[in-house]
């Protein structure tokens, strides 16, 4: 039975709902927010950020290609914390544009 009681005691307003209807409502609310949050994990993945290490074994690559790229402003570095990692996606780019 839906039971719905309202209360307007200090200016707060109670709803009283079945555990049923609220699950109901919360898988309802998931389901209409499933496509929002599909595209930032792809957005996540795609902004992939890697070690200098990294990228020079994965793009076959030597470092000093790497840093000649920053100094030329090909590719921005990225300080996270004390480390600097570099775009995948920034990298893929410039690799793609010059190939």
């Amino acid at each position: 039975m839906d039971e719905f009681n309202f209360n307007n005691e200090n200016a707060s307003t109670f709803i009283v709902v079945s555990l049923e209807e609220l699950l109901s409502f919360a898988n309802y609310i998931i389901e209409q927010m499933q496509p929002q949050l599909k595209p930032s994990q792809t957005n996540a993945e795609e902004n992939e950020f890697l070690s200098s290490k990294l990228i020079c074994k994965m793009f076959s690559i030597d470092r000093t290609t790497l840093h000649r790229w920053v100094k030329l402003e090909y590719v921005t570095p990225y300080k996270i914390g004390t480390l600097i990692r570099y775009s995948r996606k920034q990298i893929e780019a410039l690799i793609t544009k010059n190939t």
